[in-house]
C-alpha cells in the first residue's frame, strides 16, 4: 500500500519552502518521494559535489523501511549556519515539524549507524545504475 498524504500539511509545506526559498534561507531542498531520505541525501552529494554527516532522527530507523522508506510530505535542506534559527522560525510559523539532521561535511556520505560512502562512488553508481538494463557494461 503506499503511503497516506495529509494534503493540508503537504500544502503548509510547499508553502514553507516557497517563502524560505524567496526569502533565500535555502541552500537546496530535495523531497523524499523517490527512494525515500537515503537517495535524497544521496541525490543531494552528488549534485553538490560534497558530502554530509547525518544521524537520523528519533523514529527513523536505519533498516530499508527507514532509509528507502518513500513517506510523502519529507524534504532535505540545505541552508548555512546563519539561518538556521530563522529557517526553524519559519517552519514553526508555517506548523511544518523541522529536524536538523546534520551538516554538509567532506567528501562522504555518513548516515550514522547505517552507510558511509565516498561521493565519487555514490556518483559513479549512480551514473551506470542502468547499464545492465540498457545492455551496457
Amino acid at each position: 500500500r503506499p503511503p497516506s498524504i495529509d494534503l493540508a500539511m503537504e500544502a503548509r509545506l510547499q508553502r514553507l519552502l516557497v517563502a524560505a526559498a524567496r526569502e533565500g534561507l535555502l541552500s537546496s531542498a530535495h523531497d523524499c518521494a523517490e527512494g525515500g531520505l537515503a537517495v535524497a541525501l544521496s541525490e543531494c552529494c552528488i549534485l553538490g559535489g560534497r558530502g554530509a554527516r547525518v544521524k537520523l532522527p528519533e523514529g527513523v530507523t536505519a533498516d530499508p523501511a527507514g532509509l528507502f522508506g518513500e513517506d510523502p510530505t519529507r524534504v532535505v535542506v540545505s541552508y548555512t549556519p546563519y539561518v538556521a534559527e530563522l529557517l526553524r522560525l519559519r517552519a514553526e510559523g508555517f506548523g511544518v515539524p523541522f529536524t536538523p539532521l546534520g551538516a554538509v561535511d567532506g567528501g562522504a556520505l555518513v548516515i550514522e549507524g547505517a552507510l558511509e560512502a565516498p561521493v565519487a562512488e555514490l556518483a559513479a553508481r549512480h551514473a551506470s545504475a542502468l547499464d545492465p538494463i540498457a545492455g551496457r557494461h
